[in-house]
């Protein structure tokens, strides 16, 4: 829809291109923003069990529901209080208490240190592809970026259907190898444009695009609840670290070749790509609450 918006308003100034395709996220959020909900865990976090339940019950089947009142009525009778407003230091101390949790831990800080270098990888090389579609000379602009929107859709399909069937771990390192080669490919094949280079650069975005579905499924079981907010964090600012660089390396291209841009992102995303060997599979784990009980379980043989 923004394309088609984009395109209809090209002849006008950046201004009012900003107000018009902002127009769709307006009402988008004003239609979505009744059926939003605030998190049960925090409001937990923060003692407001009443709020907490009744999201609960608005989420939950008419079978779960019922439970849920059996279990409070057995909670009440049994005088079981939680505190109705926490104090302000337990609110202070909350995210800080996440950070130390999670660097107090080793294999918890080389999880999250592989999980930045795999966000900086693909955040880079997705920006790039995206970016560069101003490098396809020969390529209508808004063909180029409509193109590269429509991937997005298959590769979500496609991304949910493999890692049930293969795993995160194998599925998020072919992604990333795949799409560093398809970046070397369009190097390698040079030249104008033509249909060999424009079926290479979607190639490589559709597989960025894998990865990076799978990156976001994958550091959500990575990590147990009580730190996976923090780790979910670090990993977006490594991506926005990615997309920050991303523009230097697409203008140097345009002055120095493919090799300086996409040359350079394919590099950087199979080097990064690699750190998936030292993370530990996922599929089919349950995940946990703490850092302790996901210590337990890995000890017990339920997971590394």
């Amino acid at each position: 829809m923004q394309i088609g918006i984009a395109y209809a308003n090209r002849y006008s100034s950046w201004r009012l291109l900003y107000i018009w395709t902002s127009i769709p996220s307006i009402i988008f959020c004003i239609l979505s923003y009744p059926f939003v909900t605030e998190s049960p865990r925090w409001l937990l976090l923060r003692g407001h069990r009443h709020q907490a339940a009744h999201v609960l019950a608005t989420l939950s089947s008419p079978f779960t529901l019922r439970r849920s009142k059996t279990c409070s009525h057995n909670n009440n009778n049994n005088n079981t209080n939680i505190p109705e407003e926490p104090t302000t230091t337990n609110i202070a101390a909350a995210p800080s208490s996440s950070v130390k949790q999670l660097l107090g831990r080793r294999w918890a800080r080389q999880r999250l240190a592989v999980v930045t270098v795999l966000a900086l990888g693909t955040g880079l090389q997705f920006f790039v592809l995206l970016l560069g579609v101003g490098n396809l000379h020969h390529l209508s602009l808004y063909l180029g970026v409509a193109l590269n929107g429509l991937l997005d859709v298959p590769a979500y399909a496609l991304t949910f259907l493999l890692i049930e069937t293969r795993g995160r771990r194998p599925v998020l390192l072919a992604s990333c190898l795949t799409s560093g080669l398809c970046s070397f490919a369009y190097v390698a094949v040079g030249g104008e444009v033509g249909v060999v280079k424009v079926v290479v650069e979607l190639g490589a975005l559709f597989c960025v695009c894998m990865a990076f579905n799978v990156l976001v499924i994958y550091t959500m079981e990575l990590f147990p609840t009580s730190v996976r907010n923090t780790a979910a964090a670090v990993g977006r600012q490594a991506i926005m670290v990615g997309a920050v660089i991303s523009p230097l390396l697409v203008a140097g291209g345009r002055r120095k070749g493919d090799l300086v841009s996409y040359g350079a992102a394919g590099v950087v995303v199979v080097l990064c790509g690699l750190g998936v060997v030292w993370l530990p599979e996922t599929k089919g784990l349950a995940i946990s609450d703490t850092l302790d009980e996901q210590e337990s379980r890995e000890n017990n043989g339920g997971g590394v």
